[in-house]
């Protein structure tokens, strides 16, 4: 048998960051840090994507581009960027880097996907012993604002 997925991901992830055959976009609020939250209006970004990508590692996805967004693009102001960002790079490579900035983002919009693998490695880093008490005040302040 010829294993090739490492391959297969370093590929996809091309196209993650290449927006020259991107069929979709996805717009979410731009990007907020925990730490000093800017409480302006936050306006949307695009993010480009692919939605065969999408729609084969995503069933939320696949349900949406046959119906609903067949012929637009899909919306979401609750998600902010840079977790979004984060969500795409493991549906494109099965690779996510955690951190006490994007945990509750990606665990949030892992659980609106219902991608059950990813809220699951986001719940192991919060009971990891990476958290400390100043960590802890820091989450607690991004889950209180959301």
């Amino acid at each position: 048998m010829v294993d090739h997925s490492t391959l297969l991901s370093a590929d996809f992830q091309k196209f993650l960051y290449d927006e020259q055959l991107s069929d979709v976009t996805i717009k979410v609020s731009k990007f907020k840090t925990i730490f000093g939250e800017d409480h302006q209006a936050n306006p949307l970004v695009e993010i480009k994507a692919h939605k065969v990508v999408l729609a084969s590692r995503c069933s939320y996805f696949y349900s949406q581009f046959c119906r609903e967004w067949a012929s637009t693009d899909p919306c979401f102001p609750e998600f902010s960027e840079t977790p979004m960002r984060e969500f795409l790079r493991y549906l494109y490579t099965g690779k996510l880097a955690i951190d006490l900035q994007t945990v509750m983002g990606v665990m949030k919009i892992s659980s609106y996907f219902n991608i059950d693998s990813l809220v699951r490695a986001c719940k192991q880093f919060l009971m990891s012993d990476a958290l400390n008490a100043s960590n802890l005040c820091a989450l607690y302040c991004e889950v209180r604002d959301s």
